[in-house]
């Protein structure tokens, strides 16, 4: 009997540990059940002196009481613990899907906000460089040329620094635009001509509506626009564009 004391006082001072460390609410309860293991051990050791079928008795009070606290200790728990610190499956499932859907119209609203912003700068560029064209070949002859015949002159402006920064490669080679194609310019003794090529459809389209009437004409693949939108402009090719826009000014 006096290993069997020895068990229930460390059984009692584990069971309490682990209530003030995993179940502090249940502190109360550890205190209670303590409480009764302690007088049960009391009861057992007294009867112990007498005979041996009181000791089967205390036995018998004492285990249960275990077996009648351990249910409810467990239930208590279980109900604290789901109620105010965790989640069921279905609220996991839900906050997930609702995640889901929160990013996938993040992501689509961003995606949008970034092509819009390429063909505002194309725009932008665009009538800078234009405007610098033309300032370039303004004590001149013609743009680059002294006949009806167009000539590139790209290489030409881009050594002049006619370019804008944004347009031009690391080593300013070549000239780029926004959605990573690129641009040559032609000119000849009374126009010159800025083609753009690989512009996605969407943004073709967005272009030419902003462009049109701003230049003698606007070509989309090699037809002259006359009012947008247009369906001149073409589907992507897994993901790049396919159009090549021009754009006339004298």
């Amino acid at each position: 009997m006096h290993i069997f004391a020895a068990a229930v006082r460390a059984a009692t001072r584990t069971f309490r540990r682990v209530c003030r460390t995993w179940a502090a609410p249940l502190c109360g309860h550890c205190s209670e059940s303590a409480a009764e293991h302690a007088s049960g051990t009391a009861s057992g050791s007294a009867s112990e002196t007498s005979s041996m079928p009181s000791s089967a008795s205390v036995f018998g009070r004492t285990s249960g009481t275990a077996r009648d606290s351990a249910p409810s200790a467990g239930r208590t728990w279980h109900a604290r613990f789901s109620l105010e610190a965790g989640f069921t499956l279905i609220e996991v499932l839900g906050a997930l899907v609702v995640g889901s859907l929160v990013f996938g119209f993040a992501a689509f609203a961003i995606s949008g906000a970034l092509e819009s912003a390429r063909v505002s700068g194309f725009n932008e560029t665009l009538a800078l460089l234009r405007i610098n064209i033309q300032e370039t070949y303004a004590s001149s002859r013609g743009f680059g040329s002294n006949s009806a015949n167009a000539a590139d002159i790209t290489d030409t402006l881009t050594e002049a620094g006619t370019v804008p920064q944004n347009w031009l490669t690391e080593d300013e080679s070549a000239i780029v635009h926004n959605f990573g194609g690129g641009v040559t310019v032609a000119g000849s003794i009374s126009t010159f001509e800025i083609s753009a090529e690989s512009v996605p459809q969407d943004a073709c389209r967005k272009i030419v509506s902003t462009q049109l009437g701003n230049w003698d004409a606007v070509s989309v693949n090699g037809t002259v626009i006359d009012a947008a939108p247009t369906d001149a402009c073409t589907a992507d090719n897994a993901g790049v564009g396919t159009n090549t826009l021009t754009f006339l000014a004298h």
